[in-house]
């Protein structure tokens, strides 16, 4: 409804006007009345009216010096509708002159004033229209703008026209939330289904943030898909909240205010609105690994390095892989740090070259584990558990994470698989007995962690690798003793022990007897 202000200093007037037509009935609502200029300037100013219906001989103020003072001013852009008593053509003139709507004479028709308020109307509307394209046309710049110094070109002309909306932010991080496409009720909705769930989204963005310029639709860091970046900043803080908290709530109102599953992950901090294609970083690794698809061919990633590798140390990277494989925690972390300072100054090619050799290797480490391992689970299953905690670290933190995680999730693994690797383990020991056999070695060649290997002995044979080497060594002594005449120091050594003596502390300790004793007995 638009606001309606009646002025004249006659009572009789005012309540005529009140009652001549039916203003709600026909889109309008009195707000309030006076009784002079000056008593309705200030009742402008207080209510900004959309339309003013006034007389023009009143005392204190007129209605034209008051229609003059409010377009000299700029004090409001209500459309003033002007009455008289006075068929003045000098009254019309100046009221004219004041951007007037119209000038009606007293008594006021009903049609005559129906007509100058439909006239408004029409007006307000076309603002409304004109001032909706504006501010859609100035977003649309914004946007634009925005998402050229997301991606990292940013210019002079781009930042200065941010800031003149956002103005200057500190403390800023890019928070990148999209619909959870690995959800049945996303994934299998139709495309104008998501692009109706994408605007919602943006909606309730807009609605927690309280500013439709921090939040930008379809920004789409990693290709075609359905997405929504919020622009936070430190200067959106309450005095209750610090930077976790404040993130904290808003994925809470977020995930509680959509019937449809989303992932927010915020970016990395940056000091300063230019640098926020760095704050992107951290979004677009989590992205690139759940966008992650395994090639079938490993001849592909090995070419892919031959051909664009350039002077990346990639026996580095292979030593780190090695390390997830073995869950060998401070070579994670220290190969992780310099990955990634490594990669800091190289192109996004080359990161995603690097980050895609990583994942298929570790995928593929993932499979000779198990072969019956379902990629989009165990994809999906690394991303979650190093990202969707609302991490707030750098990229080194979060690639470390991710990786400490992996190597957990590939121990898990072998956990449920421990069977067959300590089948494995003691067929090789029962074949190789004889030579330098030790726990390390083994948790290298199988890869499993050497500590967790030496807890899975213990669990399924009761006593320790050490031991359950030194049974079968003299299980083998045993055979050689019944079934040869070879001498004690030959036996020691065909079942790997160089020094008979020690061979001989372990056979008495195993059998109660020495071995030449048990010979005699045996045959005997």
């Amino acid at each position: 409804m638009l606001k309606v202000l009646l002025v004249d200093d006659e009572n009789i007037i005012l309540q005529g006007l009140s009652v001549i037509i039916d203003w709600e009935k026909e889109g309008f609502d009195i707000i309030g009345k006076a009784g002079n200029g000056r008593e309705a300037l200030e009742k402008i100013k207080a209510e900004n009216p959309d339309v003013v219906i006034s007389d023009i001989r009143m005392p204190v103020m007129t209605g034209l010096e008051l229609l003059e003072k409010v377009r000299k001013e700029n004090i409001s852009d209500a459309n003033f509708i002007i009455l008289t008593g006075f068929d003045d053509f000098e009254y019309a003139r100046t009221a004219l002159k004041n951007n007037a709507l119209d000038y009606l004479l007293k008594p006021v028709e009903k049609d005559e004033l129906l007509g100058a308020l439909n006239k408004a109307k029409e007006i307000r509307a076309e603002k409304e229209k004109n001032d909706e394209s504006e501010i859609d046309r100035r977003k649309e710049v914004f946007s634009r703008n925005i998402i050229s110094i997301i991606k990292g070109k940013p210019d002079n002309d781009s930042v200065m026209l941010v800031k003149e909306h956002l103005g200057e932010l500190s403390g800023v991080r890019y928070v990148s939330v999209e619909l959870d496409e690995t959800e049945d009720s996303v994934k299998e909705a139709s495309d104008e289904k998501k692009r109706s769930m994408q605007k919602e989204l943006y909606m309730k963005c807009c609605e927690i943030t309280g500013d439709e310029f921090r939040c930008v639709f379809d920004v789409s860091l990693r290709g075609s898909y359905y997405d929504v970046g919020i622009i936070y900043s430190d200067e959106l803080l309450t005095d209750d909240l610090n930077e976790r908290s404040y993130l904290e709530k808003m994925k809470k109102e977020l995930c509680d205010g959509l019937d449809f599953p989303i992932i927010i992950n915020p970016g990395g901090r940056v000091g300063k609105i230019e640098e926020l294609a760095e704050s992107c970083k951290s979004v677009m690794l989590v992205n690139f690994i759940r966008g992650f698809e395994m090639s079938t061919d490993r001849s592909e990633v090995n070419d892919e390095w031959a051909g664009q590798g350039g002077n990346l140390d990639k026996a580095g990277i292979d030593e780190l892989i090695h390390a997830v494989e073995i869950n060998s925690q401070d070579e994670i972390k220290s190969g992780t740090k310099k990955m990634c300072e490594g990669l800091a100054k190289g192109e996004s090619r080359i990161t995603d070259m690097v980050i895609n050799y990583l994942l298929f290797e570790l995928m593929h480490i993932a499979r000779e584990v198990n072969a019956d391992i379902n990629q989009e689970e165990i994809v999906h299953n690394i991303g979650n558990s190093a990202f969707d905690d609302l991490y707030l670290d750098g990229d080194v933190e979060n690639m470390t994470k991710m990786l400490l995680n992996f190597s957990e999730y590939l121990v898990e693994l072998r956990g449920d698989n421990a069977a067959g690797v300590l089948k494995s383990i003691e067929a090789d020991m029962r074949e190789n007995y004889k030579d330098n056999l030790t726990l390390k070695d083994f948790g290298k060649k199988y890869f499993v962690n050497a500590a967790y290997l030496g807890q899975l002995f213990k669990s399924r044979y009761g006593m320790s690798f050490k031991s359950f080497l030194h049974k079968i060594r003299i299980e083998k002594a045993e055979e050689l003793l019944l079934h040869t005449d070879m001498k004690m120091y030959n036996i020691a050594e065909a079942v790997g022990y160089k020094d008979a003596d020690y061979f001989i502390n372990h056979f008495i300790a195993e059998k109660g007897c020495t071995p030449t004793k048990y010979r005699k007995q045996v045959n005997n």
